[in-house]
């Protein structure tokens, strides 16, 4: 059991040094390339936070265990619009742009139906793979042509996130942390995994429900940093577009390399209460920030105890 627990533990500060060197170091090199601080934010931070559930989701599909990898996909959305999202709008209210609810809310909301789409059809194969990383590289373009029209209290929020002390790294630093980056995820992600199994079968609970819970807290753990100390920055469009823009990525990047390596059928018993949390969890943030531009202490509340009372649920 300790053993276990120590695997998981260190599987998941293993895997936050290893988003952190990643995401500094492309960064950096996207900084070096001429990219703007706006689009290295939009992109680059915002789907390097979400590695950790990359390579936790990727190693666990290729070991024969689809619950622990769809079930971290599934689990780190509902926590990161829940938990995160909701803790973000506890510490202070989250008004948005009007871009973000006309470009991000709706391509969230889509991404969202294709994935159960994809489930509700019994099987997750390469060909849904290539669909949803070709989605994501569409939105990614669009997200860059996009921020040309940005409002300029964005593009400051966002210069101030990005353009960190030492920006200025040599190109040989930036591509030894993206190395450095990716081999500590790879190893973490191993380590995560395998912890949480052996915890599962100590503990009676199902690989499934470890994969909503454990793991998909612990992997989402930099995108809570993130979210926190930009809300305390007072730069709520990071923090906001943080949360929206990886759970775009967790579903279209992470499912989609998931299904190429290893395609899979997915879990049925999924079907019943996580997916549908998924979708409500979309469909509430959605009307939230789209009725009055803004996410409430109240609601954020109302975001937290639902998550509270899903956790509850799949434990029980």
């Amino acid at each position: 059991m300790l053993v276990a627990v120590a695997s998981i533990v260190g599987g998941m500060i293993v895997l936050m040094v290893g988003a952190e060197a990643l995401v500094r170091g492309a960064s950096r090199l996207a900084l070096r390339l001429g990219i703007t601080p706006l689009v290295v934010g939009l992109t680059v931070v915002a789907f390097g936070t979400s590695t950790p559930e990359m390579a936790t989701s990727v190693i666990a599909q290729t070991e024969g265990k689809p619950d622990v990898a769809l079930g971290n996909i599934i689990g780190s959305n509902i926590a990161n619009v829940g938990l995160i999202l909701a803790l973000c709008g506890l510490i202070a209210p989250l008004p948005v742009q009007a871009v973000t609810v006309r470009r991000d809310l709706p391509a969230l909301l889509v991404t969202t139906g294709a994935f159960v789409a994809i489930f509700l059809r019994g099987w997750l194969g390469r060909l849904e793979g290539a669909i949803l990383l070709g989605a994501l590289a569409v939105f990614i373009v669009y997200q860059v042509r996009g921020s040309r029209r940005e409002p300029q209290v964005v593009e400051a929020e966002y210069a101030e996130a990005v353009e960190v002390k030492g920006r200025h790294w040599p190109t040989w630093l930036c591509a030894l942390a993206i190395l450095v980056g990716l081999a500590l995820l790879a190893g973490g992600g191993k380590l995560l995994v395998e912890g949480a199994v052996v915890l599962a079968r100590r503990i009676g609970l199902s690989e499934r429900v470890i994969g909503l819970t454990i793991i998909a807290v612990g992997t989402s753990l930099p995108e809570l940093a993130a979210s926190v100390v930009a809300v305390l920055r007072k730069e709520v469009d990071v923090a906001v577009g943080n949360v929206l823009g990886s759970n775009l990525f967790n579903i279209l990047g992470i499912g989609g390399v998931v299904a190429i390596v290893a395609p899979a059928r997915p879990p049925e018993a999924m079907l019943a209460l996580d997916l549908p949390v998924l979708v409500v969890s979309a469909v509430a943030t959605s009307i939230f920030l789209w009725t009055r531009r803004s996410l409430s202490r109240a609601e954020s509340v109302l975001l937290l105890v639902g998550y509270a009372a899903y956790v509850a649920a799949i434990v029980a």
